[in-house]
C-alpha cells in the first residue's frame, strides 16, 4: 500500500490536490482509500471526494498528527487489512505536521509513507511571518512541496516564495502549480511514487 500524507495550511488546496493524485492513480487502475482528518464535527469535503468513488473515512475532533494518533493507526491498519487500496491518500487538518504523521505510520504500524506539503503562492509571505513555527513544522523533512495558485501571483512574488521554499526545505522536491488547473501526470507520479512510472 503505497501511502502519501497531504498537509498544508487551510484554503491551501489540499483537497483539490488530493483529487487530481487519486483520480491518475485511478486512471492506472490503481484503488484508492483517503483519510480526511478534519477539527470540527462536520466534513465540507468528503461529499465531493465520494462523489467522485473514492472510498473515505474522517477523524473527527482533533488532529492526527497529535490528540487523534491512536485513532489514525486504527484506521490505517482497517484499511490496509480490510480494504488492501493500492493507494492511501492521508489528508491532514491545516494545522497538522505531516512529518509527525509519517513518523507515526512508520512507527507503530510500519507503514511507510511520503509527505507533500501544499504551500499557498498568494498568502505564504504572509503565514511564513504570522505563524513561522507552524512552517517550519510543516516543512520538516518533507518530500514534495507544491506551490498552489502560482497563476494568481506575479511571476518576483512566485519566485520570491520559491527561493524561500527551497531555502527552508533543500532536500524536497519543489514544484509551482496550479492545482485548479490540474497537475501533469509526470508531477503526480514523482508525488505519489517518488519517481516516474511511465
Amino acid at each position: 500500500m503505497d501511502t502519501i500524507i497531504i498537509g498544508g495550511f487551510l484554503g491551501s488546496g489540499k483537497t483539490t490536490t488530493l483529487l487530481a493524485l487519486a483520480r491518475h492513480a485511478a486512471q492506472k487502475g490503481h484503488s484508492v482509500a483517503i483519510i480526511e482528518n478534519e477539527i470540527g464535527k462536520v466534513s465540507i469535503d468528503d461529499g465531493v471526494i465520494e462523489r467522485e468513488g473514492f472510498m473515505v473515512q474522517n477523524l473527527f475532533a482533533g488532529c492526527v498528527c497529535c490528540t487523534l494518533t491512536g485513532d489514525l493507526c486504527a484506521c490505517v491498519d482497517t484499511i490496509a487489512r480490510e480494504l488492501q487500496p493500492d493507494l492511501l491518500i492521508v489528508e491532514s487538518t491545516g494545522i497538522a505536521f505531516p512529518e509527525k504523521i509519517r513518523e507515526t505510520l512508520q512507527r507503530y504500524l510500519q507503514v511507510p509513507s511520503r509527505t507533500l506539503l501544499i504551500v499557498d503562492a498568494q498568502r505564504w509571505q504572509r503565514i511564513s511571518r504570522a505563524m513561522e513555527h507552524l512552517v517550519i513544522q510543516q516543512l520538516e523533512n518533507a518530500a514534495c512541496v507544491l506551490i498552489n495558485k502560482a497563476d494568481a501571483v506575479p511571476a518576483d512574488v512566485l519566485a520570491a516564495v520559491e527561493a524561500d521554499i527551497v531555502t527552508r526545505c533543500p532536500d524536497a522536491r519543489v514544484w509551482t502549480a496550479s492545482a485548479r488547473e490540474g497537475l501533469d501526470d509526470a508531477t503526480c507520479e514523482v508525488i505519489l511514487y517518488g519517481e516516474s512510472l511511465a
